[in-house]
């Protein structure tokens, strides 16, 4: 019996591979590889997944970084960061690798470590919760393969101590329905729980990565908060870094990349393009800031990204790719060296793991006329938790019931050229 029912799901396995690499059209994309790669394996030390050898020196720099608690160091020497360490986890994922791949020799992974900060990270010293940083850790968590709704345990002392943390049901007490806003009155250091655009789109990014619906309202405040120049920031002009995760926002919450929002984002975002086809400050480049406008740019359609996105004097890859130093760090840190491996995989956010990629690709076999016929196979693998990684649907955005793969087709007017 076993052996035919792993027959059956096998079958099942090859046409839902064979279907998940098609668009709605039907047509096959050519840029699809002919065979899946092995991914989710074991940790190794080699990287066939994407093989280019600034993206093998980038994971080695991580590599040697890790620290014996699983997490990595930010800003602070001799101290493992939360923020940085999410990014990291982001990362693997973007880079189609188990969270696995970066373990310590005592066993220690990115999310062991975050699983032990969670709490401490998420709220302030009364208690009140951080939006943006539940939305954050959200998706690593998503990211890792991991259950959004019981991450990291309450702290002793607590009324709740020793259970599970919903980090949904928390980011959920956040909101507002009059406003649409994700606002607390946490404060710890520098750090608030107030409104603003880098919050609320990394809350609605945690949401879409665990594939919670978001309201209306809730991606109509983060709408409001464009600025005058077609960017998000602080409250006086766009922001290269803001409004690139805006824009993912927009486009993880149902928003159309030929919405006019999001074009007037993506609009400001190619003026601020340097001749070199980099992003920076004052005229220098940022590994941060390409990476995050790529990333922009892929969940907008505009994959390859270079295909789009030249300049005058260089493409954001080649750029991109420059500023790595001899060590494979970029920015010399951790953390512009995570940010650098998801612009190189142009693969933006949300990262989904892969029970959720297998739950969309299900979907849009399921929701798709004409598939019926493998509807049985569809069946027997939500029976089975089948859970696999389906290239041809790493970077597609979804719109209601209507689906299609970026990867496939530009969405959208291409930008015009210096």
């Amino acid at each position: 019996m076993y052996q035919f029912r792993f027959f059956v799901l096998s079958c099942g396995m090859a046409l839902l591979s064979l279907f998940a690499l098609h668009n709605l059209s039907g047509h096959v994309a050519a840029s699809v590889p002919s065979a899946v790669p092995a991914a989710f394996s074991t940790p190794r030390s080699t990287y066939p997944i994407v093989d280019t050898a600034t993206i093998t020196r980038a994971l080695t720099f991580l590599r040697t970084s890790q620290r014996a608690d699983g997490g990595f160091v930010g800003f602070t020497p001799g101290q493992s960061d939360d923020f940085t360490t999410i990014k990291v986890a982001l990362a693997l994922n973007a880079a189609r690798l188990p969270i696995g791949y970066l373990t310590t020799s005592g066993g220690k992974t990115t999310l062991s470590y975050l699983a032990t900060r969670t709490y401490s990270y998420t709220h302030d010293l009364s208690g009140a919760v951080f939006p943006g940083r539940l939305g954050l850790v959200a998706l690593a968590v998503v990211a890792g393969d991991a259950d959004a709704a019981a991450f990291g345990v309450y702290p002793a002392g607590h009324a709740q101590a020793g259970q599970p943390i919903n980090l949904l049901s928390a980011l959920a007490s956040s909101y507002h329905p009059a406003t649409g806003a994700y606002s607390t009155t946490a404060q710890l250091g520098f750090s608030n729980g107030g409104a603003g655009s880098i919050s609320q789109s990394y809350a609605l990014l945690g949401l879409a990565a665990a594939q919670q619906p978001v309201s209306a309202a809730a991606v109509t405040y983060l709408r409001t908060l464009q600025e005058a120049d077609g960017g998000w920031g602080y409250g006086f002009g766009g922001d290269v870094d803001t409004t690139a995760l805006a824009i993912q926002a927009l486009i993880a919450s149902g928003i159309a990349p030929t919405d006019q929002d999001v074009q007037d984002g993506l609009t400001f975002l190619h003026r601020q393009q340097l001749a070199g086809g980099a992003w920076g400050f004052n005229g220098t480049p940022s590994a941060d800031s390409t990476a995050g406008v790529i990333q922009a740019a892929a969940a907008a359609g505009f994959t390859p990204v270079n295909a789009s996105w030249a300049a005058s004097s260089g493409t954001p890859q080649s750029a991109l790719s420059a500023l790595q130093s001899a060590d494979g760090s970029f920015s010399g840190n951790v953390l512009g060296t995570a940010h650098a491996i998801a612009g190189l995989t142009e693969m933006p956010l949300p990262l989904l793991g892969r029970a959720q990629r297998a739950e969309r690709a299900l979907a849009a076999i399921r929701d798709n006329p004409g598939r019926q016929r493998i509807v049985g196979f569809v069946r027997i693998a939500q029976r089975w938790r089948f859970a696999r990684c389906y290239p041809g649907l790493q970077r597609c955005w979804y719109q209601s019931r209507h689906r299609q793969c970026a990867r496939e087709q530009h969405i959208g007017p291409l930008l015009p050229k210096h």
